[in-house]
């Protein structure tokens, strides 16, 4: 079992290390198989910190693996949805603790001006967190219930028995169809 090196571990350094090492094969322990699980125990933390990571990463990885270096043609706008709208609100957030409740409160901050934007955003949220769960990092996307934003006002035209003969050709049998390109309907 190597201790280390000369420039890197002094003399003195290397006789405590083995008197260690000595004291633990004296107790009835195996010093390489101890070294082997505590590098295994740092990988392990060092894939759960990687797990931990923050939004902000994410997107970054998603944006530089499935945007930059693919064949969009214009991929300045997944970028701008990014820095305008998702890295303001969850960048600072782990992915998995974004909520769909959190989610729906930004779609609909955005479709109060932009209800296009807002689905737009929301295709982009989809593949974002899409990324995530492929890459196990998320074990279900907190948009993934969303279908689209919808405005919560609509617009409702209600016709009157006066409008209604305006807008429509009368119906007889001998009259020409407008949709039939003047042919008797």
């Amino acid at each position: 079992m190597a201790l280390g090196s000369y420039p890197d571990m002094e003399l003195a350094d290397a006789r405590k290390a083995a008197r260690a090492k000595r004291t633990l094969v004296d107790a009835g322990r195996d010093p390489l198989l101890e070294k082997q699980s505590e590098i295994e125990a740092q990988l392990k933390a060092s894939a759960a910190k990687k797990a931990r990571g923050k939004f902000k990463e994410l997107a970054e990885d998603w944006y530089e693996t499935e945007i930059a270096g693919g064949h969009l043609k214009h991929p300045a706008v997944p970028r701008r949805y990014l820095d305008k709208y998702m890295l303001p609100e969850f960048g600072s957030t782990v992915p998995a603790d974004v909520t769909p409740a959190m989610a729906a409160r930004l779609l609909a901050r955005v479709g109060k001006k932009a209800p296009t934007a807002a689905n737009d955003l929301l295709r982009y949220m989809r593949r974002v967190f899409g990324f995530a769960v492929r890459r196990r990092l998320m074990a279900s996307s907190p948009v993934a219930a969303i279908l689209k934003y919808v405005r919560d006002t609509y617009i409702v035209r209600i016709w009157d028995r006066n409008s209604i003969p305006r807008r429509t050709p009368p119906i007889s049998s001998s009259t020409a169809c407008p949709w039939l390109r003047g042919k008797v309907c």
